[in-house]
């Protein structure tokens, strides 16, 4: 334990002595010609590979969570022909554009937060991730 400790006191000291030495040589890096684009895809996929577990993980327990929360509330409707369908579609619509009101109630109250620079994107990329999760059987 103080070892631990002792060791992550050295490194970050050690780091922050040479942290103009370190940002120099990684301005250097990053001017190759692409290195820009593949030191972020190298480390993007490093991650991915290193953490898939912990994503499959998450990935099912958001899949059970989204599939307790419609039949949850599919119960409460009167009517059961078409009900799981009708829950999925109101689902998806309210997943993917709550973001996009959220975003744009905070633009008219003069927070300055831009809703059309990246509600959308969020707002789609939120649908695909929840249509996929409802569609897929894991």
């Amino acid at each position: 334990m103080l070892f631990t400790l002792a060791a992550i006191v050295l490194i970050t000291s050690i780091l922050v002595f040479f942290s103009q030495e370190f940002v120099r040589l990684f301005k250097k890096i990053m001017s190759i010609t692409g290195v820009s684009l593949l030191l972020p895809l190298f480390i993007a996929s490093l991650l991915i590979e290193t953490y898939e577990l912990w994503g499959v993980w998450i990935l099912q327990n958001c899949h059970l969570a989204l599939h307790l929360l419609i039949y949850k509330v599919t119960v409460l409707l009167p009517f059961e022909t078409g009900a799981l369908l009708l829950m999925r579609v109101i689902f998806l619509f309210l997943f993917a554009s709550a973001p996009v009101w959220y975003f744009r109630l905070r633009y008219k109250k003069n927070i300055r937060l831009y809703p059309k620079k990246f509600s959308y994107c969020l707002g789609l990329t939120l649908w695909i991730i929840a249509a996929i999760l409802l569609a897929v059987e894991i």
